[in-house]
């Protein structure tokens, strides 16, 4: 899911602060092997501030492509 509005107050006025690309979308997940981990799915970051309310959240986040586990 891509936002375009803030999931807080639902404002169109987003401000994209920080932007990096094909980061992996879990970061304390153990792979059994180093291939493995190369080949973990990436995701993009889009840092967003929304200006009615201050809320901050990730404008990329996609709630399908994060595994949480014991």
């Amino acid at each position: 899911m891509k936002y375009d509005e803030c999931p807080a107050c639902e404002s169109g006025t987003l401000t994209i602060f920080y932007e990096i690309d094909a980061v992996p979308v879990n970061s304390v997940l153990l792979l059994e092997s180093r291939d493995l981990a190369l080949r973990f799915p990436t995701a993009d970051i889009r840092l967003a501030r929304c200006e009615r309310c201050g809320f901050v959240f990730n404008a990329c986040f996609d709630s399908e492509m994060t595994e949480y586990s014991g």
